[in-house]
């Protein structure tokens, strides 16, 4: 039997897998059943003996994706997915306003919500909005439940004056998303203080600055 061969993307509940694993799949066109068996423990790494393996592909008519989304939805329920509760902004508060062309550093505080320690390796992922940072995922640590934690990323403002808006989310290792949606909402016009206001605190923080450094404010002078 030919094994489907419906693109990733457009198969239910796909998106929730991370890219490494999607990309891993696109690459598999086998229909042999031992070699789909072999597949499947080896991208889940499923304890898991070969009859195991073959109860997933069977009930998803030996389709491998479906296959796995099956396996990852009986190896972690509802309940057993980690929760996650967004506490604030501690920079870049809602409508805060950042001057063009500036670096700053967005932190939110986040609590986990529920009655599991969140698993090692969980990351913060870009999901939607201006795409203004470098890096689209940022691992987090495990945090036991109760317990608060400030993730940040580094962001660039954009060249022009714009309200800027972006979506993040939590993700487990296995690519399931959990928690509350974050966001960065901010203001981007001229004149606004924020980037600068943290450049300074960094400075002052690894030990001050050398005001000669910046340019000094002319004093009245009368012409005669």
């Amino acid at each position: 039997m030919d094994v489907d061969s419906e693109p990733l993307s457009s198969t239910t509940g796909m998106s929730n897998l991370d890219e490494d694993l999607m990309e891993r799949l696109r690459s598999i066109t086998t229909s042999n059943h031992e070699d789909l068996i072999a597949q499947f423990r080896s991208t889940t790494n499923a304890m898991l003996t070969d009859e195991g393996c073959a109860f997933f592909l069977e009930m998803s008519n030996w389709n491998l994706n479906e296959a796995i989304l099956a396996y990852y939805d009986a190896e972690m329920p509802t309940d057993k997915i980690p929760q996650m509760r967004f506490v604030g902004d501690v920079t870049v508060g809602e409508g805060e306003a950042i001057p063009p062309n500036t670096k700053f550093v967005k932190t939110w505080r986040v609590e986990n919500s529920g009655s599991e320690p969140w698993p090692s390796n969980c990351s913060l992922r870009f999901v939607n909005g201006d795409r203004l940072q470098d890096r689209d995922e940022i691992y987090v640590g495990s945090l036991a439940p109760g317990e608060q934690t400030n993730i940040s990323v580094d962001i660039t403002s954009p060249a022009v004056s714009k309200i800027v808006r972006s979506q993040w989310r939590l993700f487990t290792p296995a690519g399931v998303p959990f928690g509350d949606p974050i966001w960065l909402i901010a203001s981007v016009e001229e004149g606004g203080l924020m980037g600068i206001t943290q450049q300074l605190e960094q400075c002052h923080s690894l030990g001050g600055m050398n005001i000669n450094n910046y340019p000094q404010p002319m004093t009245n002078q009368m012409t005669g």
